[in-house]
């Protein structure tokens, strides 16, 4: 029989105590890791960090089923969030911005293909549109068409959301009349345009304050998403969830694991920190 010390007893349960309490901190800054794409497409001279490639996308997705990570739609994860319901391990939720062609043309199949759920956000003014050089979107890029978009409200896999009319920073704004155009007019100018509802708002560039988040509580959406909006907004406010960005470099299983994992936000604020 091996015989305990109090002296090793006393480190042995200290251990412990510090394992368990480590545990139970670690455990609440878990942060259900929110993907946010853009576009998907195979040429990027540039090497913009906004494009991922098809092979690069459907190597991410085939990820998530080896490792069963048990993706989610936003609007399910908005609902379980606010019924304080226990989230199942490993959940993801996946979304895109804008609303690129590429997402209907190349994102969607390999979705489908996976039966992964997602969200695409739509910058409503940028429906059917062309742009070949922006600073602020993919150069050289098509959005999708509002026929494409109404082919989307019966499909399984795909949610439509909001990203504003124009795509302009929220917070240099200043009238509320301007606001309520960009955040509310557009959601119901989109819900009319192809008679369906729309409950799900992405901020561009993630960007906000608190005035913008209370019109978007009054326009009546259900969850709304930025980037990372800090500590100053607790992990599970329906209007200030926090996301991750993806990349073609994601596609390394290590760094795709880590962003996975639900603690990549802690480690983002504490390197911003």
């Amino acid at each position: 029989m091996i015989k305990i010390t109090k002296r090793r007893f006393l480190f042995i349960f200290l251990a412990v105590v510090i394992f368990i309490t480590a545990s139970l901190l670690l455990k609440q800054e878990y942060v259900v890791p929110i993907f946010m794409y853009h576009s998907v497409r195979e040429d990027n001279p540039e090497g913009s960090k906004l494009i991922v490639s098809p092979k690069a996308f459907e190597a991410q997705m085939r990820f998530l089923v080896k490792n069963s990570y048990n993706v989610i739609s936003l609007t399910r994860l908005a609902k379980i969030i606010k019924e304080k319901k226990k989230i199942p391990a490993k959940t993801v939720v996946i979304t895109f911005d804008d609303g690129y062609r590429d997402n209907f043309l190349n994102a969607k199949p390999i979705l489908e293909k996976y039966r992964m759920p997602a969200t695409i956000f739509i910058a409503v003014d940028l429906i059917d549109t062309k742009v070949e050089k922006s600073e602020y979107f993919v150069d050289n890029s098509q959005f999708m068409s509002m026929d494409e978009l109404k082919s989307l409200i019966n499909s399984e896999f795909i949610d439509l959301g909001i990203h504003t009319f124009s795509h302009e920073d929220l917070v240099k704004l200043q009238q509320q009349n301007d606001l309520i155009y960009q955040i509310s007019d557009a959601r119901k100018f989109l819900e009319e345009e192809l008679n369906c509802r729309i409950d799900s708002f992405s901020y561009p560039f993630g960007s906000f304050d608190k005035r913008i988040r209370s019109i978007v509580v009054q326009s009546g959406y259900s969850v709304a998403v930025a980037t990372n909006p800090g500590k100053d907004y607790p992990k599970d406010d329906l209007f200030a969830l926090k996301r991750i960005r993806i990349s073609d470099k994601d596609s390394n299983p290590f760094v795709l694991w880590v962003k996975a994992s639900g603690f990549y936000t802690l480690l983002k604020e504490l390197r911003d920190d």
